[in-house]
């Protein structure tokens, strides 16, 4: 049997969730998918609670070193 997402299509594509690289058969990316709904338990159905992410601190920490949208892994293993 297959697995029913209740996500709509424009929400699993707006999310990063959607891999239409063969439109006649989109797929649900499952690492973005399981990603999204980790941290969270619904509160009710206007919002949600989540955890936060630990990898935040890091990843503020690069981008505010690299200052930069593409870098090397050279240049990350130095920080």
């Amino acid at each position: 049997s297959a697995w029913q997402f209740q996500e709509s299509i424009d929400y699993l594509r707006q999310m990063g969730m959607l891999d239409e690289s063969d439109v006649s058969q989109p797929r649900v990316i499952i690492a973005n998918y399981l990603y999204m709904h980790a941290d969270c338990i619904d509160g009710s159905y206007f919002y949600q609670y989540c955890c936060a992410n630990p990898c935040e601190d890091l990843m503020g920490q690069l981008e505010s070193s690299i200052r930069a949208p593409h870098s090397t892994p050279e240049e990350i293993m130095r920080l």
